[in-house]
């Protein structure tokens, strides 16, 4: 689907007016480390996609995946058009606690986060380098935690969404 991550990027920031710095990290560690950072506590995650699931909409109007992998087969899962197909919340458990199990390692991030700030600094990432370094000086003091999208992202674009991973087929893989 990518023949590498700088493409993967451009894809998402040509997607999404807004996108900062903040997307960037959440993005490049999704594509590696995955979400199994939010399976610390089971139950708890349960209940956070419970609540999100009641607090969306059905609507049709966004796609249902979105790559985050070079592949294509590591996917945002978007909870308002899964929801407009008729699958339910248990589905998208299911999917999500299959996703989390498949990660890299810290290591591998930290070296694609790095590159990425060597594209914003040679022109090929439309990102201030300047507000990448000071956001990496705080990522890197908590030894590069998991993230969050940007309040410009979320006010814009509303995500709601889980990983998930799809077969070879593009089915989710549960």
């Amino acid at each position: 689907m990518f023949s590498d991550y700088l493409g993967l990027i451009q894809y998402h920031m040509q997607r999404y007016p807004g996108f900062a710095v903040q997307d960037l990290y959440k993005l490049l560690f999704q594509a590696i480390l995955g979400s199994e950072h939010l399976l610390t506590d089971s139950a708890a995650a349960q209940m956070w996609l419970e609540q999100e699931w009641e607090s969306q909409p059905p609507e049709s109007g966004e796609p249902l995946f979105e790559p985050v992998s070079l592949d294509g087969r590591l996917v945002r899962l978007n909870i308002r058009p899964f929801k407009a197909s008729g699958a339910d919340r248990q589905t998208m458990w299911l999917a999500f606690y299959s996703a989390s199990h498949d990660r890299g390692e810290k290591k591998e991030f930290i070296t694609l986060w790095q590159q990425s700030l060597v594209w914003i600094e040679q022109g090929n990432i439309a990102l201030s380098a300047e507000a990448a370094y000071d956001f990496d000086e705080i990522q890197k003091r908590g030894e590069y935690p998991a993230g969050r999208h940007s309040q410009t992202y979320r006010r814009l674009h509303r995500p709601a969404y889980r990983l998930a991973r799809l077969d070879e087929r593009g089915h989710i893989r549960l």
